[in-house]
């Protein structure tokens, strides 16, 4: 084989490699799979004592998190909830207390 043939050989290969695995990959889809419903019957938050603020999870996707008492042991948990869901959907209409606490959390590890 000729060197010139070699060189032509290698960079057609460098050219059209990445280009036919972008397509073979980019052809893919996304099929995601759907949680399973743990609960059925779930009480409602309106209707805990201490609730002033009249606030529901009814018809609403909600993401609740409790991490006990000292919350700079779950830091990491604390900045995935704010940066991957929090952050993504906030333009959405998002429940009033779920809000409120990602604010909560956030000022706590400020601290």
């Amino acid at each position: 084989m000729t060197k010139n043939l070699k060189k032509y050989l290698i960079l057609g290969f460098l050219f059209f490699f990445p280009i036919f695995v972008y397509v073979f990959l980019s052809t893919g889809i996304n099929n995601f799979a759907k949680l399973p419903v743990l609960t059925e019957t779930v009480m409602d938050i309106e209707n805990i004592e201490g609730n002033t603020a009249n606030v529901s999870f009814k018809n609403k996707i909600s993401v609740v998190a409790f991490w006990g008492g000292d919350v700079n042991n779950k830091k990491s948990e604390a900045l995935n909830l704010n940066q991957k869901i929090y952050k993504r959907f906030m333009n959405f209409k998002i429940s009033n207390l779920f809000c409120y606490m990602i604010r909560m959390i956030i000022k706590q590890l400020r601290i």
